[in-house]
């Protein structure tokens, strides 16, 4: 809890302002001086162009301003401190003093970014507000490091910018990703980029797809009582913090980025760009299979060529991989094709079979008619992973997800059972 007063007198035009605050390590301090234009009733706003006096000293936990201010699906924290001097107008105000924070974390929902041991100094330089030194890392060897300056000289622009080493910057159950490289954040009209080059040393995407829960969104409320008000920034252009992320990335991997679910296992090498806002970006480029395999009811299928080719969102991407597998009397070809959103399973095979027939051969060497009931079940089990239901008791999966390891794998040769595993 964070107990603040406010004081105002609007006496011959002119508003008088005191701000108090206090509460588990929360110290506010604060004035200011406005000069303000009275209309008709309840029309009253401060006269952006006269001369403004005000000073702002606070320490306490950024938590708590994060909480009044900050977007939804992120959050703060750490200890921050500001003492700020404020001149000049409204329209062009003159900033002196500085800010620092210090045992800082960050959390980003969307792509499950998380950031401890933040550290940042800054100071004010009447028209620009400069960030001076900025450290972070994300709990496993990761780093982050930028700088940067803000400046509403003539309207709001500049930026930040970062280095990354070796930092985590997908977290996500579905899909995560470690990186290296530079970039910057750049504020512009309408929305805020984030822009760089880096290389992945490695990531892992599912194409399980999660249930996705409904939340539900309440109607744009507005002010009536004042019509000819707007909310909006007096240039018209969207404020700073309500301004949407737009994405400019150029993005490489050599190799290592594990796409994995539904009995499939592979890796990849991977030249991508990636524009567009952070929840639904656009990318352009081409993956190319480095290894993998297909598991169906415990057999695997060893790809031999796969492409994935993207030229908009990533659920509109185009797959191209297929394997094969030689039984007694059937070759068997598997073809993965869609999109990672929904990607199709096929079976072919030579002589030309139907997929059942062809699973069975594969699986037990003889025909589906004569199955035991566990065999059959087994079989039934392969053919709903492939037409996109669950593959049913899952041993080898469960091992997997037990160890965090990237590939488990269980067979045969000459006669006796191998068990291979690695990451």
């Amino acid at each position: 809890p964070v107990n603040v007063n406010l004081t105002g007198r609007l006496r011959e035009g002119q508003l008088t302002t005191i701000a108090t605050g206090a509460g588990q390590g929360f110290k506010l301090e604060a004035g200011s001086q406005v000069r303000m234009i009275a209309g008709d009733g309840f029309d009253v706003a401060p006269d952006r162009n006269a001369p403004l006096e005000a000073r702002v000293m606070l320490e306490g936990r950024a938590e708590q301003m994060w909480a009044v201010f900050g977007p939804e699906g992120q959050a703060l924290r750490g200890k921050l401190d500001a003492d700020v001097r404020v001149a000049g107008t409204l329209a062009r105000p003159s900033l002196t003093g500085g800010f620092s924070m210090a045992d800082g974390a960050y959390e980003h929902g969307e792509t499950g970014l998380r950031l401890v041991g933040i550290a940042a100094t800054g100071a004010f330089d009447q028209s620009s507000a400069r960030l001076t030194q900025l450290s972070a890392n994300d709990t496993q060897g990761g780093r982050l490091t930028g700088e940067g300056v803000i400046d509403w000289e003539e309207g709001l622009d500049g930026g930040i910018r970062f280095a990354a080493t070796n930092l985590k910057a997908l977290g996500r159950d579905d899909r995560s990703a470690i990186l290296s490289g530079e970039g910057a954040v750049t504020l512009e009209d309408k929305a805020i980029r984030v822009s760089g080059e880096f290389d992945v040393s490695q990531a892992r995407i599912s194409i399980e797809q999660p249930a996705s829960a409904s939340i539900p969104t309440l109607p744009i409320v507005r002010r009536v009582d004042f019509p000819n008000q707007e909310l909006e920034a007096a240039n018209g252009a969207t404020p700073a913090w309500r301004r949407p992320v737009q994405l400019d990335l150029q993005v490489k991997a050599p190799r290592r980025v594990v796409v994995f679910g539904r009995g499939l296992d592979t890796e990849w090498s991977a030249d991508f760009h990636i524009d567009g806002p952070i929840a639904n970006p656009s990318v352009k480029g081409t993956a190319t299979l480095v290894r993998g395999d297909l598991a169906l009811a415990g057999r695997r299928f060893e790809f031999d060529t796969g492409s994935i080719n993207l030229d908009g969102p990533i659920r509109t991407a185009r797959i191209d991989i297929s394997a094969e597998r030689n039984a007694d009397d059937v070759d068997a070809r598997v073809h993965v094709t869609g999109s990672p959103a929904d990607p199709k399973f096929s079976l072919e095979s030579t002589p030309s079979l139907p997929q059942d027939e062809i699973m069975s051969r594969v699986l037990f060497g003889r025909s589906a008619a004569e199955l035991s009931a566990f065999e059959a079940a087994q079989l039934a089990a392969g053919l709903a992973q492939l037409a996109g239901g669950q593959a049913g008791f899952d041993p080898v999966g469960l091992v997997r997800q037990a160890t965090g390891l990237d590939r488990v794998a269980v067979g045969a040769s000459g006669g006796a059972a191998t068990v291979s595993a690695g990451k």
